[in-house]
């Protein structure tokens, strides 16, 4: 009686292991519902605001919300806050890198946060440089149930201005697929 009990006891355990271990690797792997692998409408939008602001410049279409930005506060809608982002992004080294190995990004607005996604393709930034490539193999080895293709990578917080750019203050979450990580 006793030995069958333990047994059991050692089944459901295993089980649990198991069952741990899946939901994991199901995180891990899970992807963000606004990433489709088809372009959207508002994906469209998006670019073709982001070739606006990039011919009349970031100030231009800043003055159109000079009101705003007189009263202390800037309005932006997602399409307009992610056209500006990916004007931003295309406009420096280290996010021209971020673009060429990213299959999508987003960035979503809400009560005083920002959640930034990326959906990074892992054999793209193996080849960026020899820190990168150290970078992917060390996460594949730490988490090897990863697919070796899409990652998807998202850091939630509250921006604020430091030393003349917008950046998330201390208290970020940094998340891999559906697994967050603290900041």
């Amino acid at each position: 009686m006793k030995g069958s009990t333990v047994m059991k006891f050692l089944f459901l355990l295993l089980l649990l292991g198991i069952g741990g271990l899946a939901f994991a690797w199901y995180s891990a792997q899970s992807l963000p519902s606004w990433y489709e692998d088809e372009e959207s409408n508002e994906e469209q939008v998006i670019e073709q605001l982001t070739e606006k602001i990039n011919k009349r410049g970031v100030a231009a279409f800043l003055g159109d919300k000079f009101a705003d930005v007189m009263e202390g506060k800037l309005v932006l809608s997602e399409v307009e806050f992610n056209a500006l982002l990916l004007s931003s992004l295309q406009s420096s080294k280290d996010g021209r890198r971020l673009l060429d190995i990213s299959e999508a990004l987003n960035a979503q607005v809400s009560d005083n946060q920002i959640e930034f996604s990326a959906i990074i393709d892992l054999q793209k930034a193996k080849t960026i440089d020899e820190r990168s490539r150290k970078l992917v193999e060390g996460l594949g080895k730490a988490m090897p149930f990863l697919d070796k293709s899409k990652l998807a990578l998202s850091v939630t917080g509250r921006p604020i201005a430091r030393s003349g750019n917008i950046a998330f203050d201390d208290h970020f979450i940094v998340k891999i697929g559906a697994v967050p990580i603290p900041g």
